[in-house]
């Protein structure tokens, strides 16, 4: 996610609207990609295709060479799991999530969320700003988190705690699933019959292509001793309620209907798990959960008809944004009607929120705080049905038989 929220009051006299995206530079978009499954544009992701590819003369590249021996350690720890595949879900197609009346909230799961650090730091624009583009395995650990903390007291979900897990560990042992990370990345819990905690293995910074910065989590320096540090986690499945094969896709609009909506609200209430949701965010692919919904509540900052969707639509490429405006004037936006989502960063403006405990990068280092990411935000349906192209539910078959297991939900 490359942009900065603001909120402008009237007498600014700067034109633009309450909670519109303002842009600075494009500077950190045009960075190249370090990792594949690194949030990006779709430009930085095909130059990184090339880049690990073969060269025009038919040999390997520089990279492949300087990465052959990381790569191949990787591949040691990997078991032997789930195919490296998912059944493709459009709006078309069947699945079964019942037809009863809904409720017309679900918050069930808003207790067992710990907030996520902040994927990147200083400030969008300027030099200081970095982002590490781990979004997908911020959410994807969050996932687990709420699923492994429905087997503790609320007094014990804490982070830093024993439920804390590791992000950085994830995107170290993440090249199993290549043809299907997006979906199945889940799955390594499950493989590995659990993971490494936060504490064991800290999302951090360091030293990585000559800049101390958040990026350094995607290099491989996972401890030798690892698999008998795991951490036991909860046996999850995953259900794709939309999503192409084609993973080149995540950067669609306009793609979700009403129908998709129903079935992440179906899904949080069947599953009682959270649904991991891909969206366009400006032209760069970004990922997030979502822990619930209210039919009734609303985003309550300027014009209340979809913000979200309003301003990250003013940083879409020119088609996408003619789609997504097109769609708006064909479908409309409702002044209520959110899900509940557990963001990965946080940007200034009402978009956005932020816990008031800090997370602390670098041990060693004084002056690495920042605070986490606020455990719950707010998104409306339209911000889904526009801009996202991937929804998957997360859950416990067991779910039942947790010792802390959610609230169910109270039918209308």
């Amino acid at each position: 996610m490359k942009k900065l929220f603001v909120t402008l009051g009237l007498g600014l006299g700067l034109g633009l609207g309450l909670g519109q995206s303002v842009y600075a530079s494009n500077s950190n978009v045009e960075e190249d990609l370090i990792h594949p499954h690194q949030s990006s544009t779709y430009e930085q992701y095909i130059r990184y295709q090339k880049k690990i590819g073969k060269s025009i003369d038919g040999s390997e590249s520089s990279v492949v060479k300087s990465e052959k021996g990381e790569e191949n350690q990787k591949s040691k720890d990997l078991k032997a799991g789930y195919p490296d595949s998912f059944p493709e879900v459009t709006d078309s197609t069947e699945i079964d999530l019942g037809n009863d009346p809904l409720p017309t909230n679900y918050k069930s799961l808003l207790d067992y969320i710990l907030p996520s650090p902040d994927q990147h730091q200083g400030v969008y624009g300027t030099s200081s700003y970095v982002n590490a583009g781990s979004c997908h395995y911020m959410a994807t650990t969050g996932a687990m988190e709420i699923l492994l903390n429905m087997d503790v007291p609320k007094e014990e979900r804490l982070s830093n705690g024993k439920t804390d897990l590791s992000e950085r560990w994830l995107m170290n042992v993440s090249n199993k699933y290549n043809n299907s990370w997006l979906v199945n990345n889940i799955y390594l819990f499950n493989d590995y019959g659990g993971g490494l905690k936060n504490k064991t293995h800290r999302y951090t910074k360091g030293n990585y292509w000559l800049r101390y910065s958040v990026k350094y989590n995607w290099k491989y320096m996972i401890p030798s001793n690892w698999k008998s540090l795991i951490a036991k986690t909860p046996k999850i499945e995953r259900q794709v309620l939309y999503g192409k094969k084609d993973l080149s896709t995540r950067y669609n609009v306009t793609v979700m209907s009403d129908i998709t909506i129903d079935r992440i609200k179906r899904a949080l209430v069947k599953n009682q798990g959270p649904v991991l949701v891909v969206y366009n965010d400006s032209e760069v692919w970004h990922a997030i959960l979502i822990v619930g919904y209210d039919d009734e509540d609303s985003i309550a900052i300027g014009d209340s008809r979809c913000p979200d969707v309003k301003s990250i639509k003013s940083g879409l490429g020119s088609t996408h944004k003619k789609m997504v405006d097109a769609a708006i004037l064909k479908y409309g936006c409702n002044n209520k009607g959110v899900f509940y989502v557990r963001e990965s960063e946080y940007y200034s403006g009402g978009l956005y929120t932020k816990e008031k405990t800090y997370y602390n990068y670098d041990l060693n280092r004084s002056g690495e705080e920042q605070p986490y990411v606020g455990k719950v935000t707010k998104r409306s349906y339209e911000w889904a049905k526009y801009l996202a192209n991937y929804a998957i539910s997360i859950y416990r078959p067991d779910v039942e038989s947790a010792k802390y297991p959610p609230a169910p939900a109270i039918a209308p």
